[in-house]
């Protein structure tokens, strides 16, 4: 594992989510150690979500008509009635058949991935400020510690005051979190599962980095007015040759304010977006990413070529 190149590190851990609206309050939660099950309660009752990662099927199952106020006090037999939930639904797919569930396209399943750049705010052009790098630095912290992603998320950074220059290090998401089979039910009431082809899955690999670090970029340069550069580096994790699980980088990019002035987010392709910037990015004719060094900037000094 890679030593932490900036010196404020943060993680925030994905799944809990409450939920503001006109009807009243309500909260979604994932049960830890349980993939694809998630309890959400609101006004109409506390639901079990299951759902068959990669294969674009889902199910919900109401197991009260008590909404907020339900006191939880058999929190095993919420899981184990899930877990229950989740095998049923891995029979049903084992045979080819899926009553009563709600089906997902592939699109839909990719949308919280591919389509986070649309959240992004507008960006204006940058004005001085009298904050000091302690706020600055906190600032980013709780936008960071704000963030509702869906995967668990980890990052670093630093703010150069004299250089007006955040410095960035994200934890992607893996290219195991993108679907590589779809769900398509047939007239008679049947499950067919086709596969996704490779080239397909690493394309929306790339959409799905491309569209998070746009949208982190874009929040941030929103976040603090006077940061006129942000170098986000991302990586991830990859065995080596002895089996090791180790992070490596596969972007780092060089972002610019002044290029994100004006822009309507809804109307990009965030990674045409990202390759109008100075960046490090090498993958493969199939769209795998390899390996690449990330710019440095670092409070220790390692290497400074940021602006190279």
């Amino acid at each position: 594992m890679r030593g932490l190149r900036f010196h404020r590190t943060i993680r925030v851990a994905p799944g809990f989510k409450v939920n503001l609206s006109k009807s009243g309050i309500s909260f979604s939660a994932h049960i830890p150690g349980v993939k694809g099950l998630s309890v959400s309660t609101g006004a109409h009752g506390t639901y079990v979500n299951t759902g068959l990662p990669g294969t674009g099927l889902s199910k919900r199952t109401k197991l009260s008509d008590k909404g907020i106020g339900t006191s939880f006090k058999k929190g095993a037999h919420v899981k184990k009635e899930g877990q229950d939930s989740e095998k049923k639904l891995a029979d049903a797919s084992d045979k080819q058949q899926f009553p009563d569930q709600i089906e997902m396209s592939l699109e839909e399943m990719l949308k919280p991935y591919t389509m986070l750049h649309t959240r992004a705010p507008s960006v204006c052009p940058a004005t001085e400020s009298s904050a000091s790098t302690e706020e600055t630095e906190v600032s980013v912290e709780q936008f960071l510690k704000d963030q509702q992603l869906p995967y668990v998320f980890n990052a670093s950074f630093e703010y150069q005051t004299d250089q007006n220059m955040l410095l960035l290090d994200v934890d992607l998401p893996e290219i195991e979190e993108i679907p590589d089979e779809e769900a398509e039910t047939t007239e008679t009431g049947h499950v067919a599962m086709h596969a996704v082809p490779a080239r397909e899955v690493y394309a929306h690999y790339a959409q799905a980095l491309f569209s998070l670090v746009t949208y982190l970029s874009a929040s941030l340069f929103n976040r603090i007015p006077s940061c006129s550069t942000i170098v986000l580096s991302g990586y991830t994790q990859r065995r080596n040759k002895a089996g090791d699980l180790n992070d490596v980088y596969i972007l780092s990019i060089q972002f610019v304010r002044d290029k994100f002035l004006k822009v309507k987010w809804n109307n990009i392709d965030p990674e045409d977006f990202c390759m109008r910037f100075e960046n490090r990015v090498n993958r493969s004719s199939t769209g795998y990413f390899k390996k690449i060094q990330p710019y440095y900037t670092t409070h220790s000094g390692e290497e400074r070529d940021a602006h190279a």
